[in-house]
């Protein structure tokens, strides 16, 4: 999402001062005026514009205001169709740092509600405004997310942002895709809810599928199963209860198509030319000069006599020492051929011919899968028979998908791309050898499955825009996005890209702290998911040192396991190996060293002689206790002691980080 805004911002800087128009007739004056009728400019003094129309579309036009060469002050609008789709506001000179919690919830919904209201009085009302699912007390912002309904209907993929500064506590950035001029069909005589579930099992069925962990640090790849959407772009219609097509835009996951174009995984560094005379040595690798050899001699590539090859690398894969791979450059007569082989077999794993020519509108669909069947067998052998062909009705590209015990193994894929002639220009093979599959024995049912997805993605009925209709359907997600899962087949829980559980958020709730005096700082913490995810805090019993230390990751935005979060500090120089005590109780003391290492402040804080003492009792490690003093993260007991070897509790280590972030 950050990306995202830089971006927009980006864009619109530049397309403000490359703009040339002629505002007599372009409606700039229009669009300006209603722009600074809904938002206050005076601050300042330099403006700038630029506009663009597609094809049948309202002009958009880009307004960009700063305070001059001596200011870095900015504020940047765009406007289409009566309606204001980006707003940004910096100002670097007012950089004062925020406080997390300077903003309640309250108050920052009210300033977003007030502030769309006002730059958008026309659809304000098709507005809807959620906070953010994750809030991060590291940021300055407090984040809302926002989508377009219509009749109470979310329309899938109007949706954008509306970040709040805690500085300033006034907007700055808010974003809406915001289609013009939309038919919107009527919601009468749709089908139930329950309906299009039925039809959403049966037509667009959970599919379950391997796919491959890679574990960088171990070096292996692991296969596992998964459940994922049959097809992530369809949808139930929501009139008749068949299968939808969604044309556009989307929270969607690979399909095959998408699949098989994923190009290999990184296969290591180049070798240096002492590395390689080295493993020339290896039995049973070829020379540069047969692998030079290979390339000029397969059919398919077809390499002209008079292409010198300019480059050579011998690469070694990432997670297989026996496994080596040629790659080769080729160049002449202002052509260029890239040449990827089996170090050992020499095998054309990959190639790429650029033959100046684009796709083009005579391509034929069936001679190109007919060209890539023939060359695929003579490319890879005996393997072209463990794939199937991905069914498609687009020319340029033909795709492969391996498959085992008839299941898709995601990310073994081959393919190959067309030019305007249906010569083939390139070709890819991801082929993982040495894998051990894992049977399919307790996997839950593909209608299982899609009502795990419906409990915990949602399932509900929505607006997709096709062309200037909308469409009622029914599909996965909410709130305006269309969303696909990965599921472990056997929990039904949603899963990351590595197979493993996704880590929600966690919802934390205590029953015991109604009459504690940190009641409200272990409210608002949770809200951040920062806290103990039990039914009781228990705050005043001792807290150990790895709960200590998952709660300081948690609350610097880590969220690592706890064997991350030790390895990690450890590499870090932030612990040693020998203070590595995950049961043993802290100390005030020691929680104050953690914390100081945690922030960065150690370079300063272990010089006792630079820091005044700052409690009575107080006469090792004053640094430490000295800067949490002074940031008034610990106050001590109000009469000039601190307890260094008192055990810290759970609520009072809680405090400690709510007054990091809040002082």
């Amino acid at each position: 999402m950050k990306l995202l805004k830089l971006f927009l911002c980006a864009a619109i800087l530049a397309s403000s001062i490359n703009g040339v128009y002629a505002a007599e007739n372009s409606g700039v004056a229009e669009a300006l005026k209603q722009v600074k009728e809904r938002v206050d400019t005076s601050e300042y003094s330099d403006f700038s514009s630029s506009y663009y129309q597609n094809d049948g579309e309202e002009t958009v036009y880009n307004f960009s205001w700063s305070k001059g060469e001596d200011s870095s002050a900015e504020l940047y609008i765009s406007y289409q169709g009566g309606v204001v789709t980006n707003y940004s506001k910096y100002d670097y000179d007012n950089n004062d740092e925020a406080k997390a919690f300077s903003l309640d919830d309250a108050e920052a919904m009210q300033i977003a509600k007030e502030f769309i209201e006002r730059i958008n009085p026309d659809i304000y009302q098709d507005i809807v405004i959620n906070p953010a699912d994750e809030q991060s007390i590291q940021s300055y912002e407090y984040e809302f997310d926002i989508y377009r309904s219509k009749n109470g209907v979310p329309v899938l993929w109007e949706t954008g942002y509306v970040d709040i500064s805690k500085n300033t506590k006034e907007v700055s950035s808010f974003y809406i895709n915001y289609s013009q001029g939309i038919e919107f069909k009527s919601n009468d005589s749709i089908i139930s809810e329950d309906e299009a579930k039925a039809a959403y099992k049966k037509l667009i069925t959970p599919t379950l599928r391997y796919n491959l962990k890679r574990d960088y640090s171990k070096k292996t790849i692991t296969p596992y199963l998964e459940y994922v959407p049959k097809d992530s772009s369809l949808a139930i219609n929501a009139y008749n209860g068949e299968v939808y097509k969604l044309k556009s835009g989307g929270d969607i996951i690979y399909n095959k198509s998408m699949m098989a174009r994923e190009d290999a995984a990184a296969d290591g560094s180049g070798f240096t030319p002492a590395e390689i005379e080295e493993t020339d040595r290896i039995a049973g690798l070829l020379s540069e000069d047969d692998a030079i050899k290979e390339a000029r001699n397969n059919e398919i590539i077809a390499l002209p006599k008079n292409m010198e090859c300019s480059y050579i690398s011998l690469r070694k894969s990432w997670y297989d020492k026996n496994e080596y791979s040629y790659e080769l450059s080729f160049e002449g007569d202002e052509k260029y051929i890239s040449v990827r082989l089996d170090a050992k077999t020499g095998e054309i794993l990959s190639f790429y011919n650029y033959s100046g020519k684009d796709n083009g509108s005579g391509q034929d669909r069936k001679t190109e899968e007919a060209k890539a069947k023939k060359a695929f067998s003579k490319l890879a052998g005996n393997k072209s028979a463990e794939y199937e062909l991905v069914e498609s009705e687009d020319t340029g590209i033909v795709s492969y998908v391996r498959i085992y015990n008839g299941l898709d193994v995601y990310g073994d894929s081959a393919y190959f791309y067309f030019d305007e002639s249906d010569n083939i220009t390139e070709y890819n093979l991801q082929y993982t050898k040495n894998l051990t599959f894992p049977e399919q024995d307790g996997v839950i049912s593909p209608e299982d499955a899609a009502e795990k997805a419906f409990e915990q993605i949602g399932f509900g009925l929505a607006y997709v825009i096709d062309e200037k209709t909308a469409q009622p359907v029914y599909c996965l997600g909410k709130d305006g996005n269309a969303e696909s899962f990965t599921m472990n087949p056997f929990s039904g829980n949603l899963t990351d890209y590595d197979g493993e559980d996704l880590k929600s958020n966690k919802k934390i709730e205590y029953s015991d702290i109604d009459n504690h005096y940190g009641k409200d700082i272990f409210l608002t913490l949770a809200k951040y998911g920062i806290g103990f995810n039990e039914k009781e805090l228990k705050p005043d019993e001792p807290i150990t040192q790895a709960e200590y230390f998952t709660l300081l990751n948690d609350a610097f935005g880590y969220y690592d396991d706890i064997e991350e979060i030790y390895s990690g500090m450890i590499r870090w120089g932030e612990l040693s190996a020998d203070e590595r005590d995950d049961n043993g109780v802290l100390t005030r003391e020691k929680a104050a060293i953690f914390m100081i290492r945690q922030t960065g402040g150690e370079e300063y804080a272990k010089y006792d002689d630079i820091f005044a003492q700052p409690f009575n009792d107080v006469t090792k490690n004053k640094g430490y206790i000295a800067i949490l003093k002074a940031k008034k993260i610990v106050n001590g007991d109000g009469s000039g002691n601190f307890y260094p070897d008192k055990t810290v509790t759970r609520g009072e280590a809680l405090i400690m980080i709510y007054n990091n972030f809040a002082n």
